[in-house]
């Protein structure tokens, strides 16, 4: 179900995509995938970006490719309306993974950050099989979704996740796609521990149902938020030269068509 106010909760992810550390350090690492041998594409391509949100994602995969074609689509307008303001040139409508709309005949990249765990990979998976259709051959699918499904509580259901992945989940799905995984592991792993810490307490403690669940994005201080900035971006590093991280609050894979 959606949120009945969409309006506070656009503002609210809009100022998130441009402030807040985890979307820094999330961009960080697409932006530090992409320059990778591995994660090499053509030049100019065709990019998409599915559930592309208010559109940060999207600016930044522009400034970074410089892409002959870029495109996005979100299930929300008012999305869509904001991710225009930020990418007036790109083309960004309104559509959903379940029956996308596909405007290219094919595409080089496809980013498919968080967007799987808030419909549920039953209901998308021939949406996700007809994006992988279009992928040109070389072409990528770079998927980021929420891992540890133990983790689930107040703050998915406030930003519209309805299911977190083992890695066993998503290496099946890339299978039945007929992608290659170039990159595939977990991020958002050092943090880990203190993400765990803050759920489990907040179980123990919860004495009745929140009237409107609270998402951890409200939580950082301004300091918390600087360290948390900072090990976001060395974790990145990290994985960006090859480091495998035993356990983490996110996957994420970068998957290649044959």
């Amino acid at each position: 179900m959606r949120d009945e106010h969409p309006g506070p909760m656009i503002d609210e992810l809009c100022a998130a995509e441009e402030t807040h550390w985890w979307y820094a350090g999330l961009q960080d690492l697409v932006a530090q995938l992409l320059r990778l041998p591995a994660c090499r594409i053509a030049s100019r391509p065709a990019v998409l970006d599915v559930g592309c949100g208010t559109g940060a994602n999207l600016r930044l995969l522009g400034e970074c490719l410089s892409p002959a074609y870029l495109g996005g689509f979100d299930v929300q307008p008012e999305c869509v309306l904001r991710a225009r303001e930020k990418c007036p040139a790109a083309d960004i409508y309104v559509s959903d993974l379940c029956a996308p709309q596909l405007r290219q005949p094919k595409y080089d990249l496809v980013l498919c950050c968080d967007v799987i765990s808030s419909v549920g990979l039953a209901r998308c998976r021939d949406g996700l099989r007809a994006i992988a259709s279009r992928l040109a051959p070389g072409g990528l699918l770079l998927l980021h979704v929420p891992a540890c499904p133990r983790l689930f509580g107040a703050h998915d259901t406030a930003v519209g996740t309805v299911e977190r992945y083992r890695p066993e989940e998503i290496r099946s799905l890339l299978d039945e796609l007929g992608l290659v995984p170039q990159i595939f592991g977990y991020r958002m792993s050092l943090l880990f521990p203190a993400v765990a810490a803050v759920r489990l307490a907040r179980r123990c403690h919860a004495t009745q149902p929140e009237v409107r669940p609270r998402s951890d994005l409200r939580a950082s201080g301004r300091i918390g938020s600087r360290v948390c900035r900072a090990i976001a971006m060395g974790e990145n590093l990290a994985t960006a030269r090859g480091f495998h991280w035993p356990i983490g609050s996110s996957l994420v894979a970068v998957a290649r068509r044959a």
